[in-house]
């Protein structure tokens, strides 16, 4: 079998397959350069606070307040003691890591020091012997999200008793912790016997009581059968690559790719970031030394040598400074209605609602993950879209794409409960169908990335979350629209609700290799799937924390390298973030976004409480549930235009 244009990926190496970008596998080697990065999406940040009108708890003097620092119920940090003072601004800040998947609870604890101390380290001070000024709990991404990336949190002493007692939390990134490693190599005058398949790993050493072990950074793709092969720039974290020492070494091992897992090492260098940008410079020379052959002489004659091509640090933006800096992210929810669900009425059934306290897995889903990204939204307003159902306000006709809350011009709904809210109102107006069909949903997300016309001063990245119970029957369609979409401010979450088999769904996730489709080649990859079912509990639960981080982990990056294809880069901390200017609610005057079908037609008189309809998976009528249960009336529009315009 010829090596041909793939990526192969063998259980030692997970090295790249690929022949010479000059012959045919340029889009394919564009792919793999990035393919092993292994770039951190995280961030390192420092908090600061102040407070604001701290209760006096001493009879002669006022209170001496420290502040105590929890981050997901664990303690991280303790600012120091300030004597006499009711406002105090503390120097001592507390460093962690902000990971934007993840629900991250901080608490701030603030206690007026009540023992003799005689500094201001309150590191070693008995709480228990302190008296407590107050506490405030809130979510890390509030704060980060905040005008100016910071927020004033009151301190509650006692529940019962109103109290000015007020913390500032100031967030900042910590800098030069981005640093990327822009690295390309070209290897000369190797034994054509020994490397008729070359690539290379890079190590960074790691000294130890026990001696020097070596902690793998990178593997770079294989280039078979080409003398003095140039191999593919490579974009590397420095932190990764080297701790973010330049002067750290860097073992740089050649292997010969064999078949079958058994490559032959060909030898090595050993170089620092420093000495591989000053050869770059200087166009000097590395040998390629083989350490490991038990022939002395070997380990003295050079196998062959190592040319610097490009050797380069930069400080790449981080998702950090583009949310501090007023970028939005819009959350668009799409819900599968097709048939193979099952009967809604029935508990076997993925949309089953009644008398399920948790709700269904749809709705589970849509909690999970919206409950993290709301933050980043900042009027809270969520387009919602449906799929696969047939609309009985629209004459029963079948619908791949609709608006949840039956108006196609302003299809959001207030906040994460207003999504569920919708989702669950509208169940019993439609009859479930088919097929499976996803390409109109990603064309209606597409068009309003595309609307968004974002530049440097207006910064929005839309997040598509598809929920889906079954095999997709349009893949050649939807192929060429996340193609066409990969070029704009916007990515697509799938998740796989049951016990369907989504193989194929795993093709449109292009972490591996890169999606094509009758319309080219995507820019970059923007889908991530994720299986429902992998993050359930024994006792049929959903994992919230471990669902979101797999559902979310990769939309940093994937924000920062948007961002950057545009060369639009992060603006200053912004003091008064703006909301999007697409979909506001105001599109239509007096339509409240909120309003669904049923709502509209029974303001209009012509339709009465809802009649049981024919179940599309057995001939029983299913009982609709009361829609206002537990919910106010919904407002009368003052408009005279009602929608959806079909009806």
């Amino acid at each position: 079998m010829p090596f041909g244009n793939l990526f192969s990926r063998d259980k030692d190496t997970h090295a790249v397959v690929s022949e010479d970008k000059s012959s045919h596998g340029g889009d394919a080697d564009a792919a793999a350069a990035e393919l092993f990065a292994n770039l951190d999406s995280s961030s390192r940040i420092m908090l600061s606070f102040r407070c604001h009108n701290l209760p006096n708890m001493d009879a002669f003097s006022k209170s001496d307040p420290f502040l105590v620092i929890k981050l997901d119920g664990i303690e991280i940090g303790r600012t120091e003691v300030i004597a006499d003072n009711l406002n105090p601004e503390f120097v001592s800040t507390v460093d962690l890591t902000y990971k934007f998947e993840e629900v991250q609870k901080l608490t701030v604890l603030a206690y007026d020091a009540d023992t003799v101390f005689n500094n201001a380290n309150a590191k070693a001070l008995d709480l228990s012997k302190q008296d407590f000024l107050g506490s405030s709990e809130c979510e890390l991404a509030s704060i980060i999200t905040a005008s100016g990336g910071q927020k004033k949190l009151p301190l509650v002493l006692n529940s019962r008793k109103k109290s000015r007692a007020a913390v500032t939390v100031i967030s900042q990134e910590i800098p030069e912790q981005n640093k990327l490693v822009n690295l390309q190599i070209q290897v000369q005058d190797l034994p054509r016997m020994k490397a008729s398949a070359p690539y290379f790993k890079i190590s960074r050493l790691h000294e130890t009581s026990a001696g020097s072990t070596s902690i793998l950074a990178y593997k770079s793709e294989v280039k078979p059968k080409i003398k003095n092969p140039l191999f593919n720039a490579a974009e590397m974290s420095l932190r990764k690559l080297s701790g973010g020492d330049t002067s750290s070494p860097l073992r740089i091992e050649f292997f010969n790719w064999v078949r079958g897992g058994k490559h032959s090492y060909i030898g090595e260098i050993h170089a620092s970031i420093a000495e591989l940008e000053s050869a770059c410079e200087l166009r000097n020379l590395f040998p390629i030394v083989d350490k490991k052959s038990k022939a002395k002489k070997s380990t003295s004659k050079p196998i062959g040598f190592v040319s610097v091509a490009k050797c380069s640090i930069r400080e790449k933006p981080s998702f950090f400074a583009y949310i501090a800096g007023g970028c939005e992210m819009a959350f668009t929810v799409a819900i599968d209605f097709t048939a193979s669900n099952g009967d809604p009425s029935v508990s076997s059934s993925l949309h089953y609602l009644s008398g399920n306290q948790r709700g269904s897995p749809y709705s589970q889903a849509i909690d999970a993950i919206g409950h993290v990204l709301q933050h980043y939204d900042t009027d809270k307003k969520f387009p919602v879209y449906g799929f696969g159902a047939v609309l009985g306000w629209r004459g029963d006709e079948k619908s791949h794409c609709f608006a949840v809350n039956g108006n196609e011009s302003n299809p959001e709904v207030d906040g994460i409960e207003g999504i569920k809210r919708a989702y669950e109102i509208v169940l019993p107006l439609i009859k479930l169908s088919g097929p499976t069909l996803f390409t109109e949903i990603i064309q209606a997300a597409a068009a309003r990335a595309d609307s968004e016309n974002v530049n440097q001063s207006h910064q929005v990245y839309q997040v598509l979350l598809i929920l889906t119970d079954g095999v997709l029957n349009d893949m050649d369609a939807t192929k060429n629209a996340i193609v066409r979409a990969s070029s704009l401010g916007i990515s697509i979450i799938i998740v796989g609700i049951g016990n369907a088999d989504f193989t194929n769904m795993n093709i449109l996730d292009g972490d591996e290799i890169r999606l094509k489709g009758s319309a080219g080649i995507a820019k970059r990859d923007i889908v991530q799937f994720v299986q429902y079912n992998k993050y359930l509990r024994p006792d049929g639960s959903l994992n919230s924390a471990e669902f979101s981080r797999a559902v979310l982990d990769e939309i940093p990056a994937q924000v920062v390298d948007y961002f950057e294809s545009q060369k639009i880069t992060p603006n200053p901390p912004t003091l008064a973030r703006v909301a999007s200017s697409y979909g506001t609610g105001s599109s239509i005057s007096g339509i409240p976004p909120a309003v669904l079908p049923q709502e509209y037609l029974m303001q209009q008189g012509q339709m009465h409480a809802p009649a049981p309809y024919p179940s599309p998976i057995a001939n029983q009528p299913i009982p609709p549930p009361n829609p206002y249960a537990g919910f106010p009336p919904p407002p009368v529009p003052s408009s005279t235009t009602f929608y959806p315009p079909n009806i």
